[in-house]
């Protein structure tokens, strides 16, 4: 009963959603959508990376932006669903060992090598050649590769004693005897080395060495990626285009290579990451050193774009049996686009 003139008071419906309950909802719905869609990143890349345009793009591009959902799940989860915690943290999880490529190797930095080796694309003679000297003389490499190597770097930069051996692009040094024994072209350009075998005579027998540079998929994706419109969609013929050169080439030249009967090491500037789909069908039958070895992300070729900058592990060594990684980490920046991958062996 109520007092004359005073309106009743209406009870809430038992069913009705109350606010706190409503966002309760919509966060944890928002969590399980980041999960389910981290993983369909994961295995679209996987299935279509160097394969599907898009899928190539991200394959290539700053894919720690997928982890930028986090600043805001992160706060959103602590006030609405602190027991969904363990969902972004697979999240987290997942988006940074797989599709940022996050290694979780521990390596014995004091653990006895046989051969150390590093590999660098100088890009066109636009590395400091006393930087490179300065990386030679602090590391007491058995082998330097180069890749876009045009000219013999100066004397100076090599030790006392060191053989060099530069076949167009692809260079060798060591302090054991080299030689160039074979090579195999580009089959988008012919006439175009695209790698070579070198002979090193090691302390302990002759080494197969193939130093290699397959060819980029930069002017396809710059064709697409359009630095002042955004995304051009008339350029997706022309990425569409080096995705199939660059498939053929990875896959003839793998197989020219691995034709080769005995131990090998392959180095160079793959400009492919190691999650391409191309990448794993051709040059899987090799351990992969830092992908065994290394720590971290790996990064050995950093892009700028518009203020943006981010990484890709695109330069590799791979062996084969007997040969073993002992330790793989990318060495400091000596000027060149690339970054030197240092590689102990045994």
């Amino acid at each position: 009963m109520t007092m004359e003139g005073t309106p009743a008071r209406t009870a809430p419906a038992a069913n009705a959603p109350q606010p706190r309950s409503r966002w309760k909802r919509l966060v944890a719905l928002a969590i399980w959508a980041y999960l389910i869609l981290i993983i369909a990143l994961w295995l679209w890349m996987r299935s279509r990376g160097d394969r599907g345009p898009w899928a190539t793009i991200f394959l290539f591009g700053p894919r720690w932006l997928c982890i930028l959902p986090l600043a805001l799940l992160v706060p959103l989860a602590a006030i609405w669903q602190r027991r969904l915690w363990w969902v972004l943290v697979i999240a987290l999880a997942i988006a940074v060992v797989t599709l940022c490529g996050f290694r979780l190797n521990f390596p014995q930095p004091n653990a006895p090598y046989k051969l150390r080796i590093v590999t660098c694309n100088v890009d066109q003679q636009q590395y400091s050649a006393k930087a490179l000297a300065e990386l030679v003389r602090s590391l007491d490499p058995g082998i330097v590769a180069l890749q876009e190597c045009k000219q013999d770097p100066p004397p100076q930069v090599w030790p006392p004693g060191w053989n060099v051996v530069r076949f167009d692009e692809l260079l060798v040094a060591s302090p054991h005897p080299v030689t160039r024994a074979d090579f195999a072209t580009r089959p988008s350009i012919p006439n175009k080395p695209a790698v070579a075998l070198y002979r090193v005579e090691l302390p302990n027998g002759e080494l197969q060495l193939f130093n290699l540079h397959l060819i980029t998929p930069r002017p396809g994706l710059e064709a697409v990626l359009d630095s002042r419109r955004g995304i051009e969609l008339a350029g997706l013929p022309a990425l569409e285009e080096i995705l199939r050169v660059r498939d053929d080439e990875s896959q003839s030249l793998s197989h020219w290579v691995l034709q080769h009967p005995g131990p090998k090491i392959v180095v160079g500037d793959f400009n492919t990451p190691d999650d391409s789909v191309v990448f794993r069908r051709d040059w899987s039958g090799l351990s992969n050193a830092f992908a065994t070895t290394g720590w971290g992300l790996g990064f050995t070729k950093f892009t700028e774009t518009h203020g943006w900058i981010y990484g890709a592990r695109i330069d590799h060594v791979l062996f084969s049996p007997p040969w073993s990684c002992v330790r793989a980490w990318v060495g400091p920046d000596i000027g060149s686009d690339h970054r030197p991958l240092v590689v102990d062996l045994r």
